[in-house]
């Protein structure tokens, strides 16, 4: 037998832990006196100028980069409990949208963490680009949708708590469903304060995800490497219209932005663990939440009652996370308007498919929980394809999936392989071979070792996971029995245990090319 090994989940024991914030961090500086709310006032509303970066026709800035940039804003939680109006912990961008003060951002921008809460927001806007933004105005929270990680945000008072009327310079909203891969893409944000001007990255866009319970598109992908801070920004098009949000991967404000992972085998020992180099991804943005999610969060923010900020905490998950779990993976060459797989594959022919979903039951889960979905092809971490870090909202219990989808035409030949994470911990993976000859072909298990074989795992041998075990909760094989699989033809390893846990047979590299028959003899 080979030393070679892999990652099994057998009984899973899933351990929660504790993270920081992905907005960017605020460092002690500069307070001002605590306003007077826009509620209380009896203040004159006064007229404030648009900043004079930018000329504008009805408001809405053109198309070049200094004139997008100026409805690009800097949003900072403030908390006044010492008295002063003190920086919070976190910041974070948005993009005005109307010129009435109206700016959309991420919902982990505002929600407030339970470690490090905050009473105000704050809106910091642009005068010239090569300063920092001005913190002028005072913005209520209007409407919050943490699944999508959108907010939207109106501004209301001065720094004093005055109320006015403001006259800003927006940006107009494109239709992100024209986006196509390729087009250029500009993204624009604050990637922190104390003397940080507004950034600019451009980049393409790189592929699309789609998201259970999101119609269409979830997620426009991009190869443009955007700072944590830039969260709740402008990812803008040629036209200089506003097409998407730049949302970092974790959504949520309970998310490590300088998150370290071992998603990669990179000592080629067969496993994922702590062995391997971990690779930082929560640091950097990626993913680009359509525009027209938001849509409708805009709509109602135009008539919506302000929202206490404290009823918008963030969940926390604390101890482990003992009972939560995933079940085993199938896959689908799509999904139906019901969430359900439209076929059930364990083998994909060479172009005909331009996505390949995977689908899977839970149970003892709990929003605000954190789960990956990693996709790899021949063992190479798909970036784009991915859910890196995500906030969980799904319930308790019920079933979900992910899909792959190829950013142009049938996918590529090769094993695709699923690893599921809950809490940073593997939970479930499962792989299936896409293109060249793999008829199926029939694999019988003889059980020769005078105890019942419990589990039973069987993996392509180009997986890095051992996947599921094939017997599920109830079959056994007896002890002088056999069972029969029908797999595609392909090399596979294998490991077989009795009901105590005891190893009875590992192979690996077995060539199931053609049917066999493998006698575990113990």
């Amino acid at each position: 037998m080979s030393g070679r090994m892999k990652l099994a989940v057998v009984v899973l024991l899933v351990a929660g832990a504790c993270s920081g914030g992905d907005a960017e961090t605020i460092p002690p500086g500069t307070t001002t006196s605590p306003p007077t709310t826009a509620s209380t006032t009896t203040s004159t509303s006064t007229s404030v100028p648009p900043a004079t970066i930018t000329s504008t026709v009805d408001g809405r800035v053109g198309p070049d980069t200094e004139s997008v940039a100026a409805a690009t804003v800097q949003i900072l939680q403030l908390d006044s409990s010492s008295g002063n109006l003190e920086p919070g912990c976190f910041s974070g961008s948005g993009t005005i949208i109307n010129a009435d003060g109206l700016i959309l951002t991420n919902a982990h921008v505002v929600e407030v963490d339970q470690v490090c809460p905050y009473d105000t927001i704050g809106v910091a806007v642009l005068e010239r680009t090569d300063q920092a933004p001005d913190l002028r105005y005072i913005a209520d929270l209007l409407v919050l949708d943490p699944a999508l990680d959108l907010a939207v945000i109106r501004i209301a008072a001065d720094m004093d708590g005055a109320a006015v009327d403001v006259d800003l310079p927006f940006m107009a909203l494109g239709d992100s469903q024209d986006v196509d891969l390729g087009d250029q893409l500009r993204v624009l944000g604050y990637p922190g304060i104390g003397g940080d001007t507004i950034t600019l990255t451009s980049g393409t866009v790189s592929g699309f995800t789609e998201e259970r319970d999101i119609d269409g598109r979830a997620w426009i992908k991009t190869d443009a490497t955007i700072s944590g801070g830039n969260s709740g920004g402008s990812a803008v098009d040629a036209s200089g219209a506003l097409v998407g949000v730049p949302t970092i991967a974790g959504s949520g404000a309970n998310v490590d932005p300088t998150d370290c992972r071992v998603i990669q085998d990179t000592n080629g020992d067969g496993r994922l663990d702590d062995d391997d180099t971990c690779i930082p991804i929560g640091g950097f943005i990626n993913g680009v939440r359509p525009i027209n999610l938001a849509v409708p969060l805009i709509a109602e923010a135009e008539t919506a009652i302000p929202i206490s900020l404290d009823t918008t905490t963030t969940p926390t998950t604390i101890g482990p996370v003992l009972d939560a779990a995933f079940g085993p993976i199938s896959f689908s060459t799509g999904v139906t308007a019901n969430d359900e797989p439209i076929n059930d594959v364990d083998f994909i022919p060479s172009g005909t498919a331009e996505r390949v979903c995977g689908f899977w039951d839970y149970d003892g889960m709990a929003d605000g929980l954190s789960f990956d979905a990693f996709w790899y092809l021949d063992q190479e971490f798909i970036e784009d394809a991915s859910f890196i870090d995500s906030e969980w909202f799904g319930g308790a219990t019920g079933n979900w999936w992910v899909c792959f989808i190829s950013p142009e035409g049938p996918l590529a030949d090769g094993v695709y392989e699923l690893l599921l994470n809950i809490e940073g911990e593997t939970a479930s993976g499962e792989a299936i071979i896409i293109g060249g000859d793999h008829p199926p072909r029939t694999f019988e298990i003889v059980n020769d070792t005078g105890d019942d074989i419990c589990f039973l795992l069987i993996s392509l041998s180009e997986a890095q996971d051992w996947g599921s075990d094939e017997l599920g909760e109830t079959e056994v094989i007896s002890a002088g029995a056999s069972r029969i699989f029908e797999v595609p033809g392909a090399y596979y390893d294998i490991q077989a245990f009795d009901c105590s846990l005891n190893l009875v047979a590992e192979e690996f590299f077995l060539d199931l090319n053609d049917s066999q028959v493998y006698t575990v003899t113990g």
